[in-house]
């Protein structure tokens, strides 16, 4: 697939997000056990991560945080540069949370799908995934917000996601993003003002196959300027 053919499908897909009316709400208050903990202190990556499509030029780990410039990801929205993955095998019921920080974006009309986000991204193949990310305006043009997007892709096709507007472009706004996996569903919450959790939406499967949970960041556009995206700390905890 071209990055200009990516372009198009990354401006097409915004029809199919629906503007959410989160509304706040605790995650699953279930027992839960810590399974896995990055702060990102060291210089480089631990041994239980794996990077796909690795590009050294683009991702760093410097100051106690996970860095990447985004750019179009040469393979497909759902197996991009730099995907950092935890290699081992998730629990039955989960949650993943991270912490990231956003860059203001230069430029004007972008979709949000063209403009650099950050975040977390539940991998099958190149074909199948769920994303929870941070980034920026779900509009056209007119409007210089940061939003929090939840997204699936089936079969090479995007699935109705959820979406909502987080408050004005903020440089180094902070955000929570908490991905759930609980019996059939998986559930997407958000945090932007460090106080209250609001939840985004949900998604049914009933046979899950995604195999790997990540990080990453990347733009839709090379049209678009690119970002300096971070992550703060990761965190997946066993539900029981």
């Amino acid at each position: 697939m071209t990055l200009i053919n990516i372009a198009k499908i990354m401006s097409l897909i915004s029809l199919l997000f629906i503007p959410a009316v989160a509304q706040a709400e605790d995650p699953p208050a279930d027992s839960q056990s810590a399974v896995f903990r990055e702060d990102f202190n060291d210089e480089f990556l631990s041994d239980k991560w794996d990077v796909r499509n690795e590009n050294l030029d683009t991702m760093i780990v410097e100051g106690g945080m996970l860095q990447f410039v985004t750019e179009v990801p040469a393979k497909g929205l759902f197996d991009p540069n730099n995907f950092v993955t935890y290699h081992a095998d998730l629990p039955k019921n989960y949650e993943v949370e991270v912490r990231v920080l956003l860059t203001q974006m230069e430029g004007e009309c972008e979709y949000w799908t063209n403009a650099p986000m950050v975040g977390l991204l539940l991998f099958q193949d190149a074909k199948n995934g769920i994303s929870l990310v941070a980034g920026h305006s779900t509009n056209r043009c007119g409007s210089s917000a940061d939003a929090v997007t939840f997204s699936k892709f089936k079969n090479g096709e995007w699935q109705p996601g959820f979406s909502v507007n987080i408050g004005r472009q903020t440089e180094g706004r902070e955000v929570l993003l908490r991905l759930v996996r609980q019996k059939f569903k998986y559930y997407a919450y958000y945090n932007a003002d460090g106080k209250k959790w609001l939840k985004l939406g949900e998604f049914s499967e009933l046979r899950p196959k995604y195999s790997r949970i990540g990080l990453f960041a990347l733009k839709g556009a090379a049209s678009t300027h690119e970002g300096m995206e971070k992550v703060d700390w990761f965190e997946i905890r066993e539900l029981k």
